[in-house]
């Protein structure tokens, strides 16, 4: 219900398409009736009062293509009766605005989305340190993709999707570089700078640093 009233706030509405999907429908202006996202049921888990909900959240372009799809982990609880959202967390989707910002694009969803894409790194990274010990980080994006039938392996780790490997995600570019078997740095910029985004810098101590120069943000920047 949450969800739905802020997606209303912002002209879209949700149709449900059948028990485990829903279309995100623009609702106003020239492109009213479109297909903005679409929301799928990945799986429910409920012990006693307590259980979480995981959704696929996607967008849908001209197109009509899927792109960017990402997991949100919704919390609940029974509270006075009735379930309550509690927290959302374990994805790149970990606010309510995150989710919104997806079908409904903005300047602070582009840099909040950067911010997860990071965040996603940060975690792929050391998950591929620790399985692959004697390659230590991995030596570049595109190792740490390869979701597909093949068995992972520390060439196709299978731990971030396709876009983000690629280095394009979300209007931003990802610049990662090793600098050695313990230490890493990535970049961060938008694609258009005209527009006004953040820059953002991590590396392995998982601190996101950013900053508003038409400039790469460095370590030197201010932490988020």
């Amino acid at each position: 219900m949450l969800i739905r009233k802020k997606l209303e706030a912002e002209g879209l509405r949700i149709d449900k398409i059948s028990y485990d999907q829903w279309d995100v429908i623009e609702d106003k202006g020239e492109q009213k009736g479109e297909i903005k996202g679409r929301v799928r049921l990945k799986n429910s888990f409920a012990s006693g009062i307590d259980a979480m909900i995981v959704l696929e959240l996607s967008e849908v372009r001209g197109d009509q293509e899927e792109h960017a799809r990402s997991l949100a982990f919704l919390e609940m609880q029974v509270q006075e009766g009735e379930w309550r959202l509690t927290s959302i967390g374990g994805g790149e989707l970990k606010s309510i605005e995150d989710i919104i910002g997806g079908f409904a694009p903005s300047r602070d969803h582009s840099e909040a989305s950067a911010v997860g894409s990071l965040r996603t790194l940060n975690t792929a990274l050391i998950t591929y340190n620790a399985t692959y010990p004697d390659v230590g980080f991995a030596p570049n994006l595109e190792v740490l993709g390869g979701n597909g039938p093949q068995e992972p392996s520390a060439q196709h780790a299978g731990l971030i999707d396709d876009s983000l490997a690629s280095g394009v995600k979300s209007g931003y570019q990802f610049h990662y570089t090793r600098m050695g078997k313990d230490a890493y740095t990535i970049t961060a910029r938008p694609v258009e700078p005209e527009n006004g985004l953040r820059s953002f810098f991590t590396d392995q101590t998982g601190v996101i640093r950013s900053t508003k120069e038409d400039r790469e943000a460095t370590d030197t920047d201010d932490p988020l």
